[in-house]
């Protein structure tokens, strides 16, 4: 009975309390650690998120929330989007939010190289997923009030959110490069390098594509990212394909891949029209060097234009979640 009391008396401090007095998880804390407690965070106060944007980096930085919320939708949008994120990562990592958070309209990006196999591209992220999957969920035969545990070393994710630490990765050849901070609290990846195109494409080596071990010839499979948007209907909600811009033609190592930017966007915008799920389709206000800071990612004030139109367009398909 004493261990049971305590448990329940855990379980309430770590309710009540939330994560300022808990235990942060171990050094090397992920986004994806990060993000979830946040949604966790959002759903104990009552401001869970309607609208929620997944993906990899290229539409976590094209799309701040704070800006689609001020075009006339709900000021209750949220970025989930994980850095290298892949369609598998994807599915695994809503597997975990789905548990706090159920929103109304879901952005779900997309973009060429998730659709390829993609060697150590998304290594990082799906070790990140990975750990999260081991702590959130408790061994089986647990019993119920242990879980607290467990909930704690999540919610420990969201201290010093905001801080100024920053994820520096390096590739050989390229210059070390201080890729993120952490999220800002509605999740948006600001901190990405804001430089002219051609200073960031020097913290890539001109190889970059071959390193990380991407196959350019596999032939995409748009099959997996569709079945998940119907997963996502299936479950009762509005699931939106986003096209974010990119920028692959201006990279040595990625200058064939100007063709697969297109080819495969635009196949992934005529075959989901077709299977009834609404497109975003931002590279058409994104298309000049002047708006990239390397390959995948827009400089600040071209995210602030695709964000309008995003939110424009969320007024149109979305009119569920109008302000």
């Amino acid at each position: 009975m004493a261990a049971v009391g305590a448990a329940v008396a855990a379980e309430v401090a770590a309710r009540r309390l939330g994560p300022r007095f808990l235990p942060a998880l171990p050094p090397g804390e992920t986004e994806a650690a990060f993000k979830l407690g946040r949604l966790r965070e959002l759903a104990r106060s009552g401001q869970a998120p309607r609208v929620l944007i997944i993906g990899a980096s290229p539409t976590g930085t094209s799309l701040d929330p704070a800006v689609i919320a001020s075009r006339g939708v709900t000021d209750r949008v949220y970025s989930a989007c994980l850095t290298g994120a892949t369609v598998p990562v994807l599915r695994r990592w809503r597997e975990l939010w789905k548990q706090e958070v159920a929103p109304e309209v879901i952005l779900v990006g997309a973009q060429p190289l998730m659709f390829v196999a993609s060697g150590r591209f998304s290594e990082k992220v799906t070790a990140g997923v990975t750990a999260l999957e081991g702590s959130y969920v408790a061994p089986p035969g647990a019993h119920p009030l242990a879980t607290w545990r467990w909930r704690r070393e999540l919610a420990g994710a969201l201290r010093g959110r905001g801080g100024s630490e920053r994820y520096a990765g390096s590739v050989p050849g390229g210059q070390v490069r201080s890729l993120v901070r952490r999220p800002r609290p509605d999740g948006f990846l600001e901190a990405f390098l804001d430089v002219p195109l051609a200073e960031g494409l020097k913290t890539f080596p001109d190889n970059w594509f071959e390193y990380m071990g991407i196959d350019p010839y596999a032939p995409t499979d748009l099959e997996p990212y569709l079945a998940f948007l119907a997963e996502l209907r299936a479950a009762g909600t509005h699931p939106i394909v986003l096209i974010p811009p990119l920028r692959l033609s201006a990279s040595p190592s990625t200058a064939v891949e100007g063709e697969l930017e297109n080819t495969v966007s635009d196949q992934l915008h005529k075959t989901a029209k077709e299977r009834g799920f609404d497109v975003i389709d931002l590279r058409p206000l994104v298309n000049d060097d002047d708006d990239f800071s390397d390959m995948f990612h827009v400089r600040r004030a071209a995210s602030k234009r695709v964000s309008e139109a995003c939110g424009d367009a969320l007024v149109r398909l979305a009119p569920e979640v109008r302000a």
